[in-house]
């Protein structure tokens, strides 16, 4: 007989060939990891696997321990998600974690901000691994207990007001960490939100699987609204935002997602779950609602409208694509809500206590009424009735007979009414959208008035026209407030300042014109005068030592190591003063040595014409220095030695 296919055949003994374990979304699922298999991650920490415990897009969950010495229980702590490394989301997600998700970076953002919780996940750590000849990529986790998916499909698909606007702010929380580390979640939903496990956060909500979280800004520059085909409908299609429909990612993308699945919570459906295989029709359908919030929260609360959802999804919309959203603001409307329907922000997730009633609508307890209501719970108070009365008909008359000239539709269909579904609700008919150029360029446009109007005002200067024409007294006032500001006079000879300095006494004229000469400087030079006055032979040696004494600038040599006297070097001050200048002659003025001269020479002048010129050239100093001249310097060279001049 031949051998049984399938199970029968693997009991039997006979090696059948493995069936690929393929994810939904067309990734390989790892092969299945026995428990007690111990890895390593990248901080040389060593983990034990349990038991799986769940499935994911891409990889699968195990339990985990850090105890390796004991197998790991069913009440472990710690879950690793392990993926192939050919895959890619959890290499994405790993790496986001590793930068926003460590322990003590979230314990100081919960004691920076006083927040009893956050419902962020902690990175504890990851690493590789190799199991079965195949390379695996693993992460370790805090584990979490059933999410929210789970729970609306266990309660008709609905949540209470409250569980609904408590989740709301929490993931608040949440996002205005992720956003504070430039970051975005781009992918929040009900499966994605993990209730608590451990004692004391069975009422937390933590927002996890970040495979297609990305960076929004780079070192506080936000990156440019435009479209990328690569990233296009990126997400869950019936929450992607409209910035993720044009692969464009922002804060307040997420902010809008939050807004579309807490609508679908409370009334279970959007308006655009009909046809989700079409993105194009998905994104022009919220596109249409979103400019005309008030027909969309209409279509879906046709009965009540739940206080704050409106006010919430119209402050999402008026911000720009780089605005930073008010967070706090996003809370109080919700807690708002809440206060409206009579419930108060406790943070308590009650999913099927009884619902509270307003004490002005408590119902009055009537003596005629045989039978009692049921009183619903919290859990379906959003939620129609599950067994609907039966319609007494009043009269015998067939539905189907028309009554009062109306349309039969169902023995007469009229052209206008065809293509209507009797059984959805009517969606109105919205005008032609823009292309996505229109819709970015103004976009564009949004985003520069916004920086326009936040950028500070500049101060106007008006110029002071008082003091054009002014009059005689102003003109006296304005001379004091000159004499008062003047700086006093300066004394410039080198001694001991007092007050006789700058007295008021009259001196000769020589000692009010400033000299840029020292006395001993002066003397010096009169010395030199009188000497070449006496003696031609001592003109003469002078002038063989000093050859610059006819140059164009005046002073402008430098004397011997050995003379004790002052260099002073001249620049020519303004055309209103010039210099004075040397005669010239045709003649060449020659050194001598000693006493003699050589033949077809003589001096350029005579020692007493020298010696007036010398005494003309201080004086004009004396004059240059009491004007602003920049081009004066004096410089004084002292030897140890004593001039044999002075001698």
């Amino acid at each position: 007989m031949a051998p049984r296919k399938g199970a029968a055949a693997n009991k039997s003994g006979s090696k059948g060939v493995p069936k690929k374990r393929v994810a939904a979304n067309g990734f390989k699922l790892p092969e299945p990891i026995a428990p007690g298999v111990i890895i390593t991650d990248v901080a040389k920490k060593q983990w034990r696997i349990g038991h799986s415990i769940g499935v994911g897009g891409f990889g699968e969950i195990y339990l985990a321990s850090c105890e390796i010495d004991k197998p790991v229980s069913n009440s472990a702590d710690y879950v690793i998600k392990v993926e192939p490394h050919r895959n890619g989301p959890l290499f994405a997600e790993m790496h986001c974690y590793m930068r926003i998700a460590r322990p003590e970076h979230i314990e100081t953002w919960k004691k920076e901000r006083k927040l009893k919780r956050l419902g962020m996940p902690k990175y504890l750590g990851s690493g590789s691994f190799e199991y079965n000849k195949e390379r695996y990529r693993f992460m370790v986790m805090e584990r979490f207990g059933r999410d929210l998916q789970k729970i609306l499909e266990q309660h008709s698909k609905r949540f209470s007001f409250k569980t609904v606007y408590q989740v709301g702010i929490q993931i608040l929380d949440v996002l205005e960490y992720i956003h504070s580390k430039e970051y975005i979640h781009a992918d929040i939903k009900a499966s994605n939100l993990l209730i608590g496990y451990k004692p004391g956060t069975e009422n937390q909500v933590f927002l996890v699987d970040f495979g297609l979280a990305c960076r929004y800004a780079n070192d506080g520059k936000h990156k440019e609204y435009k479209y990328d085909q690569r990233k296009a409908h990126d997400g869950t299609i019936e929450f992607t935002s409209r910035d993720a429909h044009i692969g464009a990612h922002s804060r307040r993308g997420d902010l809008e997602i939050l807004g579309y699945n807490m609508t679908q919570w409370l009334c279970a459906r959007l308006p655009w779950e009909d046809n989700l295989q079409d993105c194009n029709d998905v994104f022009a359908k919220k596109r249409g609602f979103m400019e005309n919030i008030s027909s969309f929260i209409s279509l879906c609360f046709p009965d009540t409208e739940p206080p704050g959802l409106n006010e919430y999804l119209e402050y999402v919309v008026s911000l720009a694509f780089d605005e930073k959203p008010d967070y706090e603001k996003c809370r109080n409307i919700l807690r708002e809500g809440l206060k409206a329907r009579g419930y108060r922000d406790d943070g308590k997730l009650v999913f099927m206590s009884a619902t509270p009633v307003l004490p002005s609508k408590k119902s009055k307890a009537r003596t005629d009424r045989k039978k009692t209501a049921k009183r619903r719970s919290e859990e379906e108070e959003n939620i129609a009735e599950f067994t609907p009365k039966k319609l007494k008909r009043n009269s015998n008359m067939s539905p189907c007979r028309p009554r009062n000239k109306r349309v039969n539709t169902r023995t007469c269909p009229r052209s206008s009414l065809l293509g209507i579904s009797l059984s959805k609700p009517c969606q109105p008919e919205f005008p032609p959208v823009d292309t996505e150029e229109v819709m970015i360029e103004k976009e564009n446009q949004k985003m520069a008035a916004r920086k326009q109007k936040l950028r500070p005002k500049r101060l106007a200067v008006v110029k002071d026209t008082s003091l054009d024409n002014p009059t005689p007294q102003m003109i006296e006032i304005m001379n004091k407030i000159r004499e008062k500001s003047a700086s006093p006079p300066i004394c410039q000879k080198r001694h001991r300042h007092n007050s006789n300095c700058y007295s008021n006494k009259s001196s000769p004229a020589s000692e009010d014109i400033p000299s840029q000469f020292t006395p001993e400087m002066e003397a010096v030079m009169r010395k030199r005068a009188e000497r070449l006055s006496s003696s031609d032979s001592e003109t003469e040696c002078y002038l063989s030592s000093s050859s610059g004494v006819g140059s164009p600038q005046m002073f402008d040599s430098s004397e011997s190591e050995d003379s004790n006297d002052a260099t002073v070097y001249y620049s020519p001050p303004t055309a209103s003063s010039p210099p004075y200048m040397a005669p010239q002659s045709n003649s060449t003025l020659k050194t001598v040595k000693g006493n003699t001269r050589r033949k077809g020479t003589r001096p350029l002048v005579s020692p007493r014409e020298l010696a007036a010129l010398l005494v003309a050239a201080s004086t004009e100093l004396r004059t240059i220095g009491t004007q602003t001249s920049p081009g004066v310097r004096v410089t004084r060279s002292v030897s140890r030695q004593t001039s044999p001049e002075l001698g």
